[in-house]
């Protein structure tokens, strides 16, 4: 990809004065550079606020990326993300623009809980922490805050279309009509394992923290479509109605992975527990709905890619 900076500081007098027996050329190497690489290396990702005061929030974006050689692209993170501010109705109010300079990027641990089994070490996740102020007025219906990202790894089973499938990640500021205190957002403790061990029990804490001690459900859920391969990146995001990736035959929000046990969530802890039984590439979707008082104030999503791999055993118990 061109530096996004080459377009905006090039003026026209200055490409008349560049090289003249070649300006068509060069008009056509930049035309075919600027045309959108459809990413193949989104894993992940959340986003969630932080009350501030004074109409302040701190908006955080998270986004894993695949470092792995399912990486077909060698695709990396982007140079800048949008988050878009949207009215109850749908309606677009801001767009808050995150740059790179300024995020936290490093690698995921790969590490099971289940002590037995270590997971192949080609499997490599890596995470981008984006941070950004947005100032937004009360409002009696509230705010939904949105960040789109295309595309997926095409080598998942369980959607259909997953190279053409991008990501949403989704949160909402409570409006004056739900709630008159100011709210801040859970946040995901930690980011699952990226593989699972075909055939071994996988255990999973999946647990939020709410700073304001709300109350706290949570639920396997389908991931949400965002952007598209010819605008990956759109700048604002395109907001809400939201639309669902498609399933691929024999599977759903309830069961995201061939497994016996089946995989599940418990609604009050987050403990997610289920032992997996086909070798793949899966998108698993996990919410948690925040209620106070009684009302749901604000839903955030995450959806996340896990490998079921062979994995080596790491304990081996002898006995004559």
């Amino acid at each position: 990809r061109y530096p996004h900076y080459l377009s905006h500081h090039l003026s026209a007098p200055l490409f008349q004065l560049m090289l003249p027996p070649f300006r068509g050329v060069l008009l056509v190497l930049l035309l075919a550079t600027s045309v959108p690489v459809m990413a193949t290396h989104i894993v992940g990702g959340e986003l969630y606020y932080t009350w501030q005061g004074n109409n302040t929030y701190l908006v955080t974006l998270k986004v894993y990326s695949d470092c792995g050689p399912t990486n077909e692209n060698g695709t990396g993170f982007d140079n800048q993300a949008s988050v878009g501010g949207f009215h109850s109705n749908g309606n677009f109010v801001t767009n808050l623009p995150m740059n790179l300079f300024n995020a936290e990027v490093e690698l995921v641990p790969v590490a099971l809980e289940n002590p037995c089994f270590i997971v192949p070490p080609d499997v490599c996740v890596e995470s981008a922490v984006y941070q950004e102020i947005l100032v937004l007025p009360p409002t009696a219906g509230g705010y939904i805050l949105c960040y789109e990202r295309c595309c997926r790894n095409p080598s998942i089973i369980n959607i259909v279309n997953p190279q053409s499938s991008g990501a949403t990640f989704t949160c909402r500021i409570p409006g004056t009509n739900q709630t008159n205190a100011p709210n801040s957002s859970p946040v995901f403790v930690n980011f699952p394992p990226p593989a699972l061990c075909i055939g071994a029990e996988f255990f999973f804490d999946h647990m939020a923290e709410d700073p304001d001690g709300d109350q706290l459900v949570y639920s396997f859920c389908t991931p949400l479509l965002g952007a598209s391969p010819e605008n990956p990146a759109p700048q604002p995001p395109n907001g809400p109605p939201f639309q669902n990736v498609q399933w691929a035959s024999g599977f759903s929000a309830g069961y995201p992975v061939t497994s016996n046990p089946v995989l599940t969530i418990d609604p009050a802890t987050g403990y997610i527990t289920g032992t997996p039984t086909q070798l793949g590439q899966y998108v698993i979707g996990v919410c948690v709905s925040e209620y106070r008082n009684g009302i749901l104030i604000n839903t955030i999503n995450r959806d996340f890619q896990v490998n079921v791999t062979l994995c080596d055993t790491s304990l081996v118990a002898v006995i004559p």
